[in-house]
C-alpha cells in the first residue's frame, strides 16, 4: 500500500511508540485495514492535506460528518493563498463570532461563503442546530463539490435523465448538478444496492473521502501523486527553505513552511549545523526553526538553525493537540503592531492555569497566556482562562487608564487585571466601590474575556505594632508604623477606628509620631489603635533646629521626613558624642547632627540618651 511518509509520521508520533523504519508502509490508521473499500481514497485524502486522523491514530471513516467539516475540507481542494484567506477572514471575522468555531474552521468558512460555495444565509440558517453544527447530507457535499470545482455553470440548460429509483426525491434545480456528477465520474449513476441515491442520507468519512479523492482527481485531470516531496519547492540557492521541524524520526524531517508540511529525507551527506557547530540529525529537536536545502527526491543536502529564547504573552487563537501539538498565539511587537505565531508544544511543556498546575486539554482559544519559548517550543505557558473566576490576595491597586487590580494566586505568582467600569463589586458582603478594597484582603474575581467583570472580597483579620512614623490625615486616613523588623508598612484608618491611648478613648487627632502602637487590622485598614506611652522606647536621628540649654529643650529636624520633633531631656540625661565621651548640653548647637533615644509621655517625647554625631 502506498503512503505518505507525513501523515504516517503524524499518526506514529502521537501514539508514542517505537517502530522500525521498515514499518512505514504497513498501514496509516489502526481502524482502516489493507483491503478496506475507501483506504485508497482515505491515505490520498490525508497524504495532500484535505483530511486528517485523530490523535489515537484511528480514521473512523463510519463517524458521521457534519456540515462545518464538510465544508472545511471541501475549502481544502481549492488551495488558497493565505492572503486570500485573511481578505475573507475579514469579511466574515463579526459573523463568524456568532459561532463556537476553531480558527482553522474560521478560516475555511471564510473562503466558503467568500467563493460562494455557501451563502452566507444558508450557514446562519441551516448549519447549526442550538449551536451546534448539523450532520451533512449527500445532497449537500454534491452541491458543494460543484461549486467548488468551479464548474457550476455547466448545470444551465443542462439536459439530463437520472435512473435512480429515488429520483423524484431529488429537488429539481439540484438534479442538473447530481447528473454533472456522474458524468464527472464523482457519483455512481446506478445509486445504492436498491438503485436509491439517497440524497438525505448523511455523510460518513469513508464515503466523503471517497468523493473528495474523485473531484480532486477531476480537478487536476487525473494526477493524483503523493509520493513525498513532489509539492516540494526545492531550492538549492543560499536561500535554502525556511519552517519549523514537526517531526524527526531519524531517517526523515518533516518541516512546516507555515503553508504546507513536507518530509525530507537525511543522506549520509547531509551536513548539519546547530548554532554555528556541526551537529547530528539526533540534536534536531521539534519546533526548531531551520533553514535547509535539499536534492531532487527531497534529499536533504544541509539543515541549519539558530537557537531563540524568549517570553511574551498573548492570547491563544487556536489550539491543535494533535500529532503534532501547537497553538497560534497573537501578541504585540515591541512596536504595538499585533502579530500571530505559531509555536509547538510538547508532553513536557510547563502549564499553570489561574494560578494552579494545569494541563494543555485545559487550554482554550482565548485564553491570556505567558510563555516561555525556547527554539519555538513552548516549554512553559502560564495562562488565565478567558472567562472564569480566580481566588487570591489583593497585593496593589492603580486607578491610571481605568482600575487595575494585583492579585497573588496560590502559587504565589501575581498577575494584573483591568477592573470593567460596570464590574459588580461586593465587601464582606455588602456593595462596595473599588477604592473600598483594602490590599490583603481574599478576593474571589470573576473574568470575561480576560477582564474584571466581578469582585466578592473578604477582609482578613490580623495585628501588628510599632512606632508610628507618618500620620496622614485626609479622606481616607493613613498610618505608618515601623515594625520590630524595621519595616516600614503604612495601613488606612477606618472611618470607625477605635484609638484608645493609655486606656482613654481618644480620637486619631490625638496620636503622636513617636508613639508604640498595637494595632488589630481587617486587611491593611486599622480597626483599633491601642498606645501605651510610657512604654515606648524610641531613636530618632535628625539635625538640631533649636535649642534651649537652660530649659532642657531642642527641637530636630528628623532625616528623612518633612516633621520635626521636640525634644525634653530627662533629669538623668546622658550626653556622648560619637568617641563614647561625655559632653555638654552647651557642647550642642544649631546644624548639629544628635541622635536621640528616649520615650514618649504625654504625647512629648523625653530624651534619656543623645549621641552628637557632628
Amino acid at each position: 500500500m502506498k503512503k505518505n511518509i507525513i501523515a504516517l509520521i503524524l499518526v506514529l508520533s502521537i501514539s508514542l511508540i517505537s517502530v522500525p523504519n521498515t514499518a512505514f508502509g504497513d498501514m496509516m490508521f489502526t481502524d482502516v485495514n489493507e483491503g478496506y473499500w475507501a483506504e485508497k481514497y482515505i491515505d490520498t485524502m490525508v497524504n495532500v492535506g484535505i483530511m486528517s486522523g485523530y490523535d489515537d491514530g484511528t480514521f473512523r471513516p463510519n463517524d458521521k460528518v457534519n456540515k462545518v467539516q464538510a465544508v472545511v475540507m471541501i475549502s481544502k481542494l481549492l488551495y488558497v493563498g493565505q492572503s486570500e484567506i485573511t481578505s475573507a477572514r475579514e469579511k466574515y471575522e463579526e459573523f463568524l463570532k456568532n459561532y463556537n468555531l476553531t480558527e482553522d474552521e474560521k478560516n475555511n468558512m471564510s473562503v466558503i461563503m467568500d467563493k460562494g460555495i455557501v451563502s452566507k444565509d444558508i450557514v446562519e440558517k441551516e448549519f447549526f442546530s442550538n449551536g451546534a453544527p448539523k450532520t451533512a447530507s449527500k445532497l449537500e457535499v454534491c452541491l458543494y463539490l460543484v461549486r467548488a470545482m468551479g464548474i457550476e455553470g455547466q448545470t444551465s440548460g443542462r439536459i439530463f435523465k437520472l435512473s435512480y429509483k429515488d429520483a423524484e426525491t431529488i429537488p429539481v434545480n439540484a438534479r442538473p448538478y447530481i447528473d454533472l456528477l456522474i458524468e464527472k465520474g464523482i457519483i455512481d449513476k446506478e445509486g445504492d444496492a436498491g438503485g436509491k441515491f439517497n440524497p438525505n442520507q448523511e455523510i460518513t468519512r469513508g464515503v466523503l473521502a471517497k468523493m473528495l479523492y474523485l473531484a480532486y482527481n477531476e480537478m487536476n485531470n487525473g494526477n493524483i501523486n503523493v509520493t513525498p516531496g513532489n509539492n516540494s519547492e526545492i531550492q538549492n540557492d543560499d536561500s535554502g527553505i525556511s519552517g519549523t521541524v514537526v517531526e524527526n524520526t531519524g531517517e526523515f524531517l518533516i518541516i512546516d513552511t507555515g503553508n504546507k508540511k513536507d518530509s525530507y529525507e537525511f543522506t549520509s551527506n547531509t551536513l548539519i549545523m546547530l548554532d554555528g557547530k556541526t551537529g547530528t540529525k539526533d540534536d534536531i529537536k521539534r519546533g526548531m526553526v531551520v533553514k535547509i536545502t535539499a536534492s531532487a527526491g527531497n534529499k536533504l543536502d544541509s539543515v541549519k538553525n539558530e537557537s531563540t529564547d524568549e517570553s511574551l504573552s498573548g492570547t491563544i487563537k487556536s489550539i491543535d493537540l494533535g500529532a503534532s501539538p501547537s497553538m497560534v498565539v497573537e501578541y504585540k511587537d515591541d512596536s504595538g503592531n499585533t502579530k500571530s505565531q505559531t509555536f509547538y508544544l510538547s508532553n513536557d511543556t510547563k502549564v499553570s492555569l489561574d494560578g494552579k498546575e494545569g494541563f494543555l486539554y485545559s487550554l482554550e482559544e482565548g485564553d491570556l497566556v505567558d510563555i516561555h519559548v525556547l527554539n519555538n517550543l513552548v516549554v512553559g505557558i502560564s495562562a488565565e482562562t478567558k472567562s472564569g473566576t480566580v481566588k487570591g490576595i489583593l497585593k496593589d491597586e492603580k486607578f491610571e487608564d481605568g482600575f487595575q487590580i494585583t492579585v497573588e494566586r496560590d502559587d504565589e505568582s501575581l498577575l494584573e487585571y483591568t477592573v470593567e467600569d460596570n464590574a459588580s463589586i461586593k465587601r464582606n458582603s455588602v456593595s462596595a466601590n473599588i477604592s473600598e478594597l483594602r490590599r490583603g484582603d481574599e478576593i474571589n474575581i470573576s473574568l470575561t474575556y480576560g477582564k474584571v467583570t466581578g469582585i466578592d472580597a473578604k477582609s482578613v483579620k490580623g495585628e501588628n505594632e510599632g512606632t508610628i512614623s507618618e500620620i496622614l490625615i485626609k479622606e481616607e486616613p493613613q498610618i505608618t508604623i515601623v515594625n520590630s523588623e524595621g519595616e516600614k508598612i503604612t495601613y488606612y484608618v477606618s472611618k470607625d477606628v477605635s484609638v484608645n491611648i493609655e486606656d482613654k478613648l481618644s480620637e486619631i487627632y490625638d496620636l503622636r509620631l513617636g508613639y508604640h502602637a498595637k494595632l488589630v487590622l481587617e486587611s491593611d485598614e486599622i480597626i483599633s489603635v491601642d498606645v501605651d506611652e510610657k512604654t515606648l522606647n524610641n531613636e530618632y536621628m535628625g539635625e538640631v533646629e533649636y535649642i534651649n540649654a537652660d530649659a532642657g529643650f531642642l527641637r530636630i529636624k528628623i532625616n528623612g521626613s518633612q516633621e520635626s520633633l521636640n525634644v525634653n531631656l530627662s533629669s538623668n540625661i546622658s550626653i556622648k558624642d560619637m568617641d563614647g565621651k561625655s559632653v555638654s548640653i552647651n557642647d550642642i548647637t544649631g546644624g548639629d547632627k544628635v541622635l536621640v533615644k528616649g520615650y514618649m509621655d504625654k504625647g512629648y517625647f523625653v530624651a534619656d540618651k543623645i549621641v552628637l554625631a557632628k
